[in-house]
């Protein structure tokens, strides 16, 4: 039985390599995330990418990262970028092994394809970004966690230490990642009344909180535009996120969402009843990795939901990547404990597992065969098609840093609205727009003298316009916060597309949708269309 868990393991992590590579060829240019967090790598000082890490979500551990990968000459090309990801997913798939094999998981099934092969996590974890660097770092950082309970040596001491602070400064959610997992070795400490160690974990936890501290003053900027995007956090809303993060695996999506409860529920059921100490059917060892792994799932549930209070922003289901793997291997050890007890449990696990397998793959295969982007092929049909007496309008205004990165024409360009620099997306020229009156008035009135003078007006847009009914206005919003939309971001883009699309609708005579060819299905987080207004009446 043993030989056939380990073979359907290799088979699935053969299987997650090559779907990394497929993701590496066919994912393209960068989108506008990635090409934010290069454009503080490209910093022309490692100091002031360190200052200019506000422009981005991340702390600095990644950019350093990557910026060593291109002193080395290996990110001339958007393609030579996307090779650094490759090789720290395979680090990942590595530290799945490692860190299952230290937690009593002789094969890490669950974790391989629960987590491995969500199209979620395939989707946004492998790319020009810092999500993959924290989960492999905070996986390692559970398993040297359990190991330093058991033996806490000078060297384990030391190592745990150094990647707990490097998984901290992966990603801001580890940090909260870390307390739970702290809490967890916390808990077997107080229970052997290892008062040491308990003291040396602590000081761990102390150590990487002291090394994010340099960060508070970002938040504290941040805060200068966090209003635009902040919504009430509450548990409803913390379950319906979660759902869509799970509910990518398509075309089995919401079955996907109750098979991660499902996979939760038994870890924790089984952890809470293997973990107690009056239990006399397990040792002693398999009580504290049960206690482990139970109070580090529920202080991850609770401090993730404090890390979402924290933010009180529209996460998307790329913020729950860190979150799915650290529940992903939790769950994994708890499901190890169930089917320690015979045969049948392996036989059920095991089914399960290639069941699972057939639901997930064909939507982790086509999500790894997938565009992330085609801006760069909208930017070169724009460039191919206009004049330089043409006018282009991008919208929504964030798709303005990866427009700047592919479009070289020479016809002008501004995003709705009017921005101050597109190396970043900026938020704050935004809300600085937003409670100004009549903030596109000048693009309006240049998209009608385009117009007028015989040159086409040109729109990149996510969605396309919203085309107005005839004798319908398109209506306008006070300067904010003192509009009923307050600071809603979304209300503002959509008023102003609104208000675009009524001045092409009064003054064009044609409106067509331009054809952009695409070899391969494109993310819909950046599929854009194109569109061309000309003519004038």
């Amino acid at each position: 039985m043993g030989m056939v868990e380990l073979g359907v393991a290799l088979l699935v992590t053969a299987g997650l390599i090559v779907l990394q590579a497929t993701m590496m060829l066919h994912a393209g240019p960068l989108w506008r995330d990635e090409i934010s967090t290069l454009r503080v790598v490209e910093s022309p000082t490692l100091w002031e990418m360190l200052k200019m890490n506000c422009g981005d979500s991340f702390p600095s551990l990644f950019h350093v990262l990557l910026r060593g990968w291109m002193a080395l000459g290996l990110g001339d090309s958007d393609a030579m970028l996307r090779v650094l990801p490759f090789l720290i997913g395979l680090g990942l798939i590595g530290a799945i092994w490692w860190t299952g094999r230290r937690l009593g998981c002789r094969v890490p099934l669950i974790t391989l394809v629960l987590f491995g092969l969500s199209p979620t996590v395939l989707r946004f974890a492998w790319g020009v970004r810092a999500y993959i660097l924290g989960v492999l770092l905070m996986f390692v950082v559970m398993g040297l966690l359990w190991e330093l309970i058991q033996k806490p040596t000078r060297g384990r001491i030391l190592l745990t230490a150094l990647v707990a602070v490097l998984a901290v400064q992966a990603v801001y959610v580890n940090a909260f990642m870390l307390l739970a997992s702290c809490a967890g070795a916390a808990a077997v400490c107080l229970r052997r009344r290892q008062w040491k160690t308990l003291g040396i974990i602590l000081g761990i936890g102390v150590a990487a909180a002291i090394s994010v501290l340099p960060y508070v003053p970002m938040f504290q900027r941040s805060s200068e535009w966090t209003a635009l995007v902040k919504v009430p956090i509450n548990t409803p809303w913390l379950l319906l996120k979660f759902a869509d993060a799970a509910e990518c695996a398509l075309p089995y999506g919401e079955a996907m969402l109750w098979i991660w409860l499902a996979v939760g529920l038994v870890g924790l059921v089984t952890c809470g009843y293997r973990a107690n100490p009056s239990a006399t059917d397990q040792p002693p060892e398999r009580k504290d990795l049960a206690l482990y792994a139970l109070a580090s799932l529920v202080a991850g549930s609770v401090c993730f939901f404090v890390y979402l209070q924290f933010l009180s922003v529209a996460t998307q289901v790329w913020y729950y990547i860190p979150v799915m793997g650290v529940v992903a291997v939790l769950a994994d050890v708890g499901v190890a404990l169930f089917v320690s007890g015979g045969l049948a449990g392996r036989l059920v696990r095991l089914g399960f597992v290639i069941a699972l397998i057939a639901m997930t793959w064909s939507g982790a295969w086509a999500s790894a065969h997938m565009r992330w982007t085609n801006c760069d092929l909208v930017a070169g049909r724009v460039r191919s098609l206009a004049e330089k007496d043409d006018y282009i309008v991008v919208s929504p205004h964030y798709v303005g840093a990866a427009f700047a990165r592919y479009y070289t024409g020479s016809a002008p360009w501004t995003t709705l609205p009017e921005l101050d620099q597109y190396r970043f997306q900026s938020y704050v020229s935004f809300k600085q727009k937003m409670m100004q009156p009549e903030a596109i008035k000048p693009i309006l009135e240049r998209m009608a003298k385009t117009l007028q003078s015989g040159h086409r007006v040109w729109l990149v847009s996510m969605g396309g316009m919203p085309l107005l009914r005839p004798g319908e206005e398109p209506g306008d919003l006070a300067p904010a916060p003192n509009s009923p939309a307050g600071w809603s971001e979304g209300a503002y883009v959509q008023i102003w597309l609104r208000q675009t699309a009524y001045v092409i609708q009064s003054h064009a005579t044609r409106l067509s949708q331009v054809p952009v060819p695409v070899a391969d299905p494109v993310f819909p987080h950046e599929d854009l269309m194109l569109l061309c207004a000309e003519g004038w009446h």
